[in-house]
């Protein structure tokens, strides 16, 4: 049963060192787990302004300056002054301003496609087992689907 009572140690003057000494210490530790964290935490803002600075940069450039490739099954995207290195080549011309925009022009979106126009995707792709072709035209799927 509680009385509601207090009840209080009784310390000499000699105890009393020993507890100033833990509590020095105690806040000595804190004090450098603090340091720890915040060395930490300055060290992922870095990282994170970093990334910020590369997204800001990236997300400037307009959607026609990144081409997207199928290399073999494999989902490719990269900006057009990269395939443009080397002035003359035949990827600078064919990705140059005049050209670029002109050769989409009359392109269908692959999220356009018809279910036949799937499947012939599929029959005609190498790396495809001919079967999966079967299925796609079977099961209707279509581009956007794909």
């Amino acid at each position: 049963v509680h009385t509601g009572k207090t009840t209080w140690k009784t310390l000499t003057f000699n105890e009393l060192p020993d507890i100033v000494k833990d509590v020095k210490n105690s806040l000595h530790q804190e004090q450098k787990s603090m340091e720890a964290a915040k060395e930490e935490l300055q060290r992922i803002k870095k990282n994170l302004d970093k990334e910020h600075d590369f997204i800001k940069h990236v997300s400037a450039q307009s959607l026609n300056d990144i081409v997207n490739f199928d290399v073999r099954g494999t989902s490719m995207a990269i900006k057009r002054s990269t395939l443009r290195i080397f002035k003359g080549s035949q990827l600078d011309r064919q990705f140059d301003d005049v050209t670029w925009p002109n050769q989409n022009a009359n392109a269908t979106s692959i999220k356009q496609w018809s279910y036949e126009q799937v499947a012939d995707w599929a029959k005609h792709h190498d790396e495809m087992h001919y079967e999966v072709a079967g299925i796609f035209e079977e099961n209707k799927v279509t581009g956007l689907e794909l």
